[in-house]
């Protein structure tokens, strides 16, 4: 097991327990490591309160057997969905899987959330797909969300959670939590009769390519990016 990916692991499982998006035992988070294997949280653990003991490492090749078994830890139920997501995406070296509260509540109604409506969304978030339920834990469900999910994508899983993958642990839980507070947001502005703006397609585009332009002047200068726009130019868009 590589420390660093369990200390990545640990380090993201409790901001994103702090900031809400996990609660209780829920939530199951994934590192790429070198060559054929990756860490992933193990099965009944807590984001919130994780040690290295429950990061268990396998295989991306399924009839290898899982390493941390020895240890008394078991991996994720969702294991073969991260597994077959690393699979798919060799740029994605991260996967996170939770049930943020208006997330949640999204994916267990028909309500649609709209895209173009915040910067951080159209920087973070390239695009929403909802993948029909299927039991948690099942074959059926790895399978639709490794057919339906690319890079920088979030999976919403219906009467579930959400699920993404990302270059880096800190953009997969970006997009957790950016989707997160659109979705709060739309709920919001539903039960308040507010009609929320959304800009067009162009406007979107248009930003992405600032933000390119921002990324590549940033790179160029010496002084340090203005801090209120800087989390932007993170983007991995």
């Amino acid at each position: 097991m590589h420390h660093e990916a369990a200390q990545q692991i640990i380090h993201w499982g409790r901001y994103a327990f702090e900031r809400g998006l996990i609660t209780a035992c829920s939530g199951n988070m994934s590192i790429r490591l070198d060559g054929d294997a990756f860490a992933i949280t193990a099965t009944g653990a807590s984001l919130g309160t994780l040690t290295a003991h429950d990061v268990v490492e396998c295989s991306i090749d399924p009839a290898c057997p899982t390493k941390g078994e020895a240890n008394g830890k078991r991996p994720s139920m969702e294991t073969d969905m991260h597994r077959r997501l690393l699979r798919k995406l060799p740029e994605a070296t991260a996967v996170f899987h939770a049930s943020p509260l208006y997330t949640t509540l999204v994916a267990c109604t028909s309500l649609e959330i709209p895209l173009n409506v915040i910067p951080e969304e159209m920087a973070y978030i390239s695009r929403v797909v909802r993948v029909p339920y299927r039991h948690a834990g099942s074959r059926e469900l790895a399978e639709l969300v490794e057919s339906s999910l690319e890079i920088n994508e979030l999976g919403l899983l219906e009467n579930h959670g959400m699920i993404a993958a990302a270059r880096t642990m800190a953009e997969a839980v970006r997009i957790a939590e950016t989707f997160e507070f659109l979705a709060q947001l739309v709920c919001q502005a539903r039960a308040a009769s507010l009609e929320l703006k959304v800009l067009p397609d162009e406007v979107r585009t248009d930003f992405l390519r600032h933000l390119r332009e921002m990324r590549a002047a940033a790179a160029t200068r010496t002084m340090p990016a203005d801090p209120a726009t800087r989390h932007l130019l993170r983007s991995p868009m």
